[in-house]
């Protein structure tokens, strides 16, 4: 499912609604319950980020930022200039360049030429793309070697990956809030804090907080709040330094939520409070970082769900979600990756674009 489409019409509140819709509610409970009682079986900790035609900032290697349309996810995506001329990844400059299309249609090909430039190239096409099949094949296998690599490397994940936490009650989980030298955070705390916890919450333009969100979707079975920081705690190096993508994918990612679960730990946090059904592990571990993305689909620290070993306080981290703070707060990402964090909901969203998918469910 697409993130936006997890948040409810805002229109639909308890109290106001008829028997009909009320029995449509509960009739997609349902639904939501059959799609997380499928996922039990999984064992890998990833879980998709998508987005649909956002316009984000990539961050070139001479330090210049240019605007990519971007369609996918972390496993599998196309970006576009503005303009609709596709791009990709320049292995060997490193810089975002306009792309062509292989001759089989199998694959995108680097023209060299840095994306942002105009005119671009003669004959160039806009919205080109690779085939359907070859989509699905680059889709799996790069989930296949970002799910490899969570059990790899001095965060790597052991034993046996929960299917899910708690799903009822009142569950308590950590959302880290982390800012930089070279990008300072603007948001503020006690803006995060609300955003996460506070009844009736309704700033940047939200119905409501993450708590209201799973209240509402479980018919008050789940009050799901987060601990967040009263201020960001400044990484250890500059943000190029974690989205550098010659770095494997996810790697800066966890090594930067390392560094900030080290000073809450330092300072005396106690993470022994965030397991509530005492299984030994941190129920969710959330990560806002400052700023714009800075990193294409794929690298550095692109928002993503997947898993890393941590531990303290006679408990271990397990799952983990990150993604931007950008300019302000909104609950489509957030909501999409605690319920696979908390529920084990899957993604239901339409893959490749030939389908509705489930529509909006």
């Amino acid at each position: 499912m697409t993130p936006q489409s997890e948040i409810k019409d805002p229109s639909s509140r308890r109290g106001t609604e008829s028997p009909m819709v009320h029995q449509w509610r509960r009739a997609r409970l349902g639904v939501v319950c059959l799609a997380a009682a499928v996922c039990c079986a999984a064992v890998v900790p990833a879980g998709a980020a998508p987005i649909w035609g956002e316009v984000v900032s990539i961050r070139q290697p001479d330090g210049t930022f240019i605007e990519v349309r971007v369609w996918g996810d972390e496993f599998y995506a196309v970006g576009e200039t503005v303009d609709g001329f596709t791009v990709m990844r320049d292995t060997r400059t490193g810089y975002m360049t306009y792309a062509t299309l292989s001759q089989d249609g199998s694959r995108l090909v680097s023209t060299g030429r840095p994306a942002g430039e105009f005119p671009p190239a003669t004959g160039l096409q806009k919205h080109v793309r690779i085939t359907k099949e070859a989509a699905r094949v680059q889709a799996r296998a790069s989930r296949e070697e970002f799910e490899r690599a969570a059990f790899e490397g001095p965060f790597a994940l052991s034993g046996r990956v929960a299917e899910r936490g708690p799903t009822t009650g009142s569950v308590a989980g950590i959302t880290l809030i982390i800012d930089f030298s070279d990008d300072v955070g603007t948001v503020a705390p006690t803006a995060i804090d609300n955003y996460c916890n506070l009844p009736g919450y309704s700033g940047y333009g939200n119905n409501g907080s993450v708590r209201d969100y799973f209240v509402d979707v479980s018919e008050g079975l789940l009050e799901y709040t987060n601990y967040v920081p009263a201020a960001y705690y400044r990484a250890t190096n500059p943000k190029s330094y974690y989205t550098d993508p010659a770095v494997p994918y996810g790697q800066r990612a966890r090594q930067l939520i390392s560094e900030a679960l080290d000073a809450l730990d330092a300072a005396g946090f106690d993470f022994g409070l965030y397991d509530a059904d005492g299984n030994g592990t941190i129920d969710a571990l959330n990560c806002f970082y400052a700023g714009d993305r800075w990193n294409a689909w794929g690298e550095g620290l692109w928002p993503h769900a997947s898993g890393m070993t941590w531990c303290a306080d006679g408990v271990c981290t397990q799952r983990y979600q990150i993604t931007n703070i950008g300019g302000g707060l909104t609950l489509g990402t957030f909501c999409h990756e605690n319920g696979h964090m908390l529920m084990g909901w899957p993604d239901l969203y339409d893959y490749d674009g030939d389908s509705a998918g489930v529509g909006r469910f």
